[in-house]
């Protein structure tokens, strides 16, 4: 080496110089790269060279899948999206409001009537969804589950997007929102799954989507090229330059244990916005058309609510059953399935404490498509029975003008009623609340004077309702406006009855 380094023909030869290292390059010169060249540890590069799908199947799956797991970092920030939105809108737009409402429009006004900051943290929060949009949108739209909308066509998110297609929900346009926090579900918990059943079912914690952060998600990105560089070797050969090799056992036990290991699977539960004045009766109906719905008997019913037994269940259970409701108003169903073979299709996890969605054994065994309507009125009372008995508003949708409280005297009046033998409460409670949720829930404030008994005998006559026993003795005083403490008082007396 010392014959070559001092040999003449290089000290006269400029390029020999800089290949024997005699001279630095000079920095305009690219001739020196061809030479100077060194293979780059890299993700690619790794991708290139890996050759053992069968000793390290989660690395496989990682290096095939990448695209899909790198857009789940930002799942937290559309949950919270989804939940500010919720927040903020929930029953204080229509949906024709939103759908004419740009992104930009709204930040604007955010901005001009709250604080910069608030607008700024929201755009980002936008921006999270776009770009996730923008990888896996098309995956989305071919492999999601809820592909039941055209608004999965939309090709990108900018600030001139319609405003409702950051709310979620299971029809309209926010299915695209709803679509894809579904599917960035699914990819993080398959990555979970394949890590617990390479290590022969090791237990993993389990998070509720509403309360997913940051930290619950597999964020490899900033680390792997660190990880990928501890595992790499080189060598380097005699004319042929350095050669990488990668440790790919190794590589993939500090992948698992760095990123995957202790990372919880998520629960899916969706977010799903409620415009105001929103008509459930016309969703109801489409479901009606579309699958056939029967009664289930009431000692079920009973035996059901036993199960549930929480507000927080309850409430838990109902949002499976809008997002159920919403698909089959749109796409129908077979009325002999089971309910919860369905959600085994739209492949709902279990909740963190291990029971199915819909958290009855009851339920899951007898209920089929045909009862979900029933199903969904059963618990929709005594959700608001539940709100009643805490001192809570029964039904937060309802127009504020159909809240006002009854007087000592009308109280009186009406506890009367409850007394006489043809006052069946039960059923009473049951009409009520569909009159509520059907027919209040779609009217404004203008018919808030009229007599309650009056209306609602009037809505018995233009749907061929027969009245429960009782109905038509109540006040005659009492007024629309007073027809949730009317509700409310009657769950309270029929407690007390039990």
């Amino acid at each position: 080496m010392e014959q070559v380094l001092n040999e003449k023909r290089i000290a006269n030869n400029p390029l020999l110089r800089v290949v024997y290292e005699r001279e630095e390059p000079e920095q305009d010169n690219p001739l020196p790269y061809l030479w100077r060249y060194r293979t780059i540890v890299s993700l690619e590069h790794f991708s290139q060279c890996f050759s053992s799908a069968d000793s390290c199947p989660l690395i496989d799956k990682f290096l095939r899948e990448e695209s899909k797991l790198y857009v789940t970092r930002y799942l937290p920030d559309i949950i919270q999206l989804q939940k500010r939105m919720r927040d903020r809108l929930l029953h204080r737009i229509d949906r024709r409001e939103a759908t004419t409402t740009r992104i930009k429009d709204f930040l604007d006004k955010v901005r001009l009537s709250e604080n910069k900051q608030e607008s700024e943290e929201l755009g980002r929060l936008i921006e999270s969804l776009a770009t996730a949009w923008s990888i896996i949108g098309e995956e989305v739209r071919n492999n999601g589950r809820l592909r039941t909308d055209d608004s999965l066509n939309q090709h990108e998110i900018t600030p001139a997007t319609s405003l409702a297609y950051l709310l979620a929900s299971s029809t309209g346009e926010g299915v695209l929102i709803t679509s894809l926090t579904d599917y960035m579900v699914l990819v993080h918990n398959s990555f979970v799954h394949a890590y617990r059943d390479g290590v022969n079912g090791t237990h993993s914690d389990k998070i509720p989507l509403r309360e997913l952060e940051p930290g619950h998600m597999i964020d490899y990105h900033e680390q792997i090229h660190s990880l990928l560089l501890s595992h790499a070797h080189y060598s380097l050969a005699l004319g042929q330059g350095s050669y990488v090799t990668y440790d790919f056992e190794g590589v993939e036990k500090q992948f698992t244990d760095r990123f995957i290991q202790s990372k919880p699977l998520i629960v899916a539960e969706h977010i799903r916005f409620e415009y105001t004045r929103e008509a459930p009766s016309d969703m109801f109906e489409q479901v009606r058309h579309r699958v056939k719905q029967t009664e289930v008997r009431e000692v079920l019913w009973k035996a059901i609510l036993e199960d549930l037994g929480s507000l927080e269940v309850v409430s838990d259970v109902l949002r499976v059953l809008d997002v159920v409701i919403g698909i089959l108003s749109s796409a129908g169903g077979d009325p002999e399935q089971k309910l919860s073979a369905y959600l085994d299709v739209l492949r709902y996890s279990s909740t963190p404490h291990g029971a199915g969605p819909l958290q009855s054994r009851r339920a899951e065994g007898v209920l089929c498509l045909k009862h979900i309507l029933s199903f969904w009125s059963l618990l929709s009372i005594e959700r608001a029975r539940h709100l009643s008995n805490l001192g809570q508003i029964p039904f937060s949708s309802l127009n504020d003008e159909y809240q006002d409280i009854l007087s000592d005297k009308e109280k009186k009046q009406i506890e009367r009623t409850c007394d006489r033998d043809n006052f069946s409460i039960g059923p009473i409670l049951t009409y009520l609340h569909e009159f509520i949720v059907f027919f209040l829930g779609e009217k404004g404030s203008d018919e808030k004077g009229y007599g309650l008994k009056e209306s609602i005998i009037i809505y018995a006559e233009e749907n061929g309702n027969k009245l429960p026993d009782g109905l038509s003795n109540l006040p005659t005083g009492i007024k629309l406006s007073q027809t949730a403490a009317v509700w409310a008082l009657l769950a309270q007396r029929d407690r007390i009855s039990d």
